[in-house]
């Protein structure tokens, strides 16, 4: 149920409601949402292409090249679920394996999420609480990011959002076949995307739980039974993943190459949903007011316990297990908090914005504050989302050493690469079919003139020395020093 923004528009006719203005409102509404929708899809659109793939995505170059059996088999010994890296691999079947074709999915993922965002914004508070947290998700520079990124995240991102909103339609009618069916096959994407879903389903069964235990009037009856009937379906189609999941669960463990969290590391994460302190701080002065002006009202949504939920069990779950078990948290999960987040701010919005329709006659200087707040927070939003495509590159140039490879290279050089990532790195833009590649470790080809190896914070430790490279008759001609890369060249 939605909440509605004023009261219902006045008719020449006591007694009657005005259609026309009823139809104004849902034309602005629509309107206004595609706006926000647009600028999702145009900033996610802008710098596409900017960046290299780097380190992580060669792991998604490696998996999609393979067939889906052995797909599986590979994300088994690995970390991570099979859902996101299937769906690329299909989607890279119909549109091709470059940059901007890869990256599309992930743009996909992103505006989708905003999107259901504007929904569940607008279900929880009302439109402008709706266009406010969808505005926000939209600039967001974390949220763009990862919509850049041909990883898992944007559609982490995605499924948490919808999983949330078909919940409360469920909630509406928790005896619908379809939307039991619906919030279950969401559920149990949540984990076939990334373990940090787990977190989600348990911020949404904490809501189900509090809504079962405190009913207010007009609760529909049966939801803590749906709720267990779609816990159930979930938990059977993700069984067969089960055993796996605790496997690399126990990896992560054993192996420790995720550090236990520190202030530092949590800090991180926090400001990275906005994009900064000060951006950040707007979002926290809404989300406040959010809490405190978002008012009770009949209905089975809850709307600041449906936000505060998912801002904070998917944050600090995961902090809370790495400090007593394995640690698990890292910055980049924190992603899904961010949407709680950005829902709070906007019911906060959306409060301040209505706060003299009926409430305090005479005090419409609130919309103007809240309309500053709004556009303060935006403009920051979207300088920082803006800056981060004209900055210096944050990845590794794989793309660019490449390219200058390949504009001096000789035929039968060979191209030196320090991990199986960089190889798929280095194999997906390399073009010239007359140059080799081989391993950091590997012995250099008698036969060819030169090597050109390519140094990152992956070779730089295991690469050859100069005296060894000597002891093959190589000796250093050039240096090529890029923002995170170092290409050097040794000629026989």
């Amino acid at each position: 149920m939605n909440a509605p923004d004023s009261a219902s528009p006045r008719s020449p006719v006591p007694g009657v409601r005005d259609l026309g203005a009823d139809r104004r409102r849902t034309v602005a509404t629509r309107t206004a949402s595609a706006v926000v929708v647009l600028v999702a899809l145009v900033l996610r659109l802008i710098g596409l292409e900017a960046e290299s793939v780097w380190f992580d995505e060669g792991h998604t170059l490696i998996v999609t090249r393979m067939s889906t059996s052995d797909a599986v088999a590979a994300l088994a010994r690995d970390v991570h679920p099979p859902l996101y890296f299937l769906a690329l691999a299909a989607w890279i079947r119909a549109f091709g394996a470059s940059d901007a074709a890869m990256r599309s999915l992930s743009v996909l993922f992103g505006v989708v999420a905003v999107a259901g965002m504007v929904a569940l914004g607008r279900r929880l508070g009302g439109t402008r609480a709706g266009l406010a947290a969808g505005l926000f998700a939209a600039v967001s520079p974390y949220f763009v990011a990862y919509s850049h990124e041909i990883r898992p995240y944007a559609l982490l991102l995605a499924l948490s959002v919808l999983s949330t909103l078909a919940l409360l339609r469920l909630a509406e009618r928790p005896a619908s076949t379809t939307r039991r069916a619906i919030y279950a096959l969401a559920l149990a994407s949540l984990p076939y995307t990334h373990a940090v879903g787990v977190f989600v389903g348990l911020a949404q069964a904490l809501w189900v739980l509090v809504r079962v235990a405190r009913p207010r009037p007009g609760d529909p009856p049966g939801l803590l039974r749906a709720a267990l009937l779609c816990g159930g379906v979930a938990l059977a189609l993700f069984a067969p993943w089960i055993p796996t999941f605790l496997r690399q669960e126990e990896s992560v463990r054993t192996t420790g190459w995720i550090a236990r969290p520190g202030w530092k590391e949590f800090h991180r994460a926090v400001l990275a949903h906005a994009g900064g302190e000060l951006a950040f701080a707007a979002l926290a002065a809404l989300a406040l007011c959010g809490l405190g002006l978002a008012p009770r009202r009949p209905g089975p949504d809850r709307p600041r316990l449906v936000a505060g939920l998912l801002f904070v069990v998917p944050l600090l779950a995961p902090v809370a297990v790495s400090l007593v078990g394995p640690a698990i948290f890292i910055s980049r999960t924190a992603i899904v908090s961010g949407a709680g987040l950005m829902l709070l701010a906007g019911l906060g919005a959306g409060r301040i914005a209505a706060f003299d329709e009926g409430v305090r006659p005479g005090t419409r200087r609130w919309r103007g504050v809240v309309s500053l707040a709004i556009v303060g927070a935006a403009l920051a939003f979207s300088g920082r989302t803006l800056a981060m495509h004209t900055r210096t590159s944050k990845n590794t140039e794989f793309r660019e050493a490449i390219a200058l490879i390949e504009a001096r290279a000789r035929p039968g050089d060979v191209v030196v690469v320090g991990h199986a990532f960089e190889r798929a790195i280095a194999e997906h833009y390399l073009r010239r079919r007359d140059l080799a590649i081989a391993g950091v470790s590997d012995a250099p080809p008698p036969a060819a003139r030169s090597l050109w190896i390519i140094v990152t914070l992956h070779t730089r430790k295991h690469r050859r020395t100069e005296a060894e490279l000597a002891g093959f008759g190589l000796r250093p001609v050039t240096v090529d020093r890029l923002h995170r890369v170092e290409l050097l060249r040794y000629d026989r």
